[in-house]
């Protein structure tokens, strides 16, 4: 009876030795693999953990592959992340310099939004981050083409002559050439029986021509006029982020590829994304993203091949949000 009482008190113990001795020698359960989530991941060594959702950070790994591990908020006016993350500490807010202004204050999701007070500005192609004083007027003959902002100093232009005299001689320049045109054609007429057909000829190259030049100049338009420069209200990866949604909300998905193709992504890049991801938004969204990581990315290049492939009209609306988020500025 003795015996059979002390079996019975040893058994959690001995229970306790052949767990510990399953587990030594890997006898673990198997954990089937989720598919993965472009960018929803990160490793914890060998284990892939899921991230936490902006606005936090991990407080502590997970300890089983494809589960998420303890995640805690930022302190709100303190620090932030603005994506999921993998990071054990949220991002520091940032504060304005003594020559910028706060424009948006930092939250948990999003960082300060800082730029040059009134009258300064700071170049959004230069290396240095100070604020400089903006031109008061104009050098002798220029005129001011547009005031000054927070990425740039006032633009001056040459003084256009009269135009009353400019009219004059544009005029002068189409009628000359319009008269001799005409007395030329007169007499091929009377010369041959079928000027008439040679004259269309001309006519219908002219045209082509003309139709040849629009696209030029929509090409011109989109280089120089539409020109746009990255703001300094946000980071630049935020800013880059940020378009990618944009591109990827507003390019049709019809001509996504062909898009993603001109500006140099490779077939195979482009099989191995559709492989890994299911959602078409996400596939056009980490198309970018590759495209980015290949090349400098330049949005004024990317607007260029939208119209080079016939899709103007959304390389402008593309800009008109681009600017009315305040991700970049047009300088003329």
């Amino acid at each position: 009876m003795q015996s059979l009482r002390s079996s019975f008190w040893d058994l959690p113990i001995r229970c306790t030795i052949v767990l510990y001795l399953v587990n030594s020698v890997g006898c673990k359960p198997q954990i089937a693999q989720a598919p993965l989530r472009n960018g929803s991941y990160y490793m914890n060594g060998k284990i892939v953990c899921l991230k936490c959702p902006a606005g936090y950070f991990v407080k502590k790994d997970c300890v089983i592959s494809y589960t998420q591990g303890i995640c805690k908020m930022c302190n709100p006016g303190e620090n932030y992340s603005a994506h999921e993350t993998g990071l054990n500490s949220c991002l520091t807010c940032t504060k304005c310099r003594a020559d910028q202004e706060e424009i948006s204050y930092c939250n948990i999701t999003k960082n300060t939004v800082c730029r040059c007070r009134k009258g300064t500005y700071c170049p959004t192609n230069s290396t240095s981050t100070q604020c400089l004083p903006c031109r008061s007027s104009c050098p002798e003959k220029q005129v001011l083409q547009q005031t000054c902002n927070s990425t740039s100093d006032i633009v001056c232009v040459p003084v256009t002559p009269d135009p009353t005299v400019y009219y004059i001689l544009v005029s002068f320049g189409i009628l000359v050439p319009a008269v001799i045109i005409g007395i030329c054609a007169w007499f091929f007429c009377r010369k041959s029986g079928d000027g008439l057909i040679r004259i269309r000829k001309v006519f219908t190259k002219c045209l082509r021509h003309k139709a040849d030049s629009e696209e030029d100049a929509k090409e011109q338009f989109l280089q120089q006029e539409n020109k746009l420069y990255m703001t300094n209200y946000l980071t630049k990866d935020e800013v880059i982020a940020s378009t990618f949604s944009i591109f990827v909300a507003l390019v049709p998905s019809r001509v996504f590829k062909k898009f993603v193709l001109e500006l140099g992504l490779t077939k195979n890049e482009i099989n191995l994304i559709k492989q890994d991801i299911r959602a078409t938004e996400e596939q056009h969204y980490a198309m970018l993203s590759q495209l980015h990581r290949n090349q400098k990315f330049d949005v004024n290049i990317w607007l260029r091949k939208l119209a080079f492939i016939k899709l103007d009209n959304v390389a402008q609306e593309i800009c008109t949000r681009l600017i009315e988020d305040e991700l970049f500025e047009r300088s003329i």
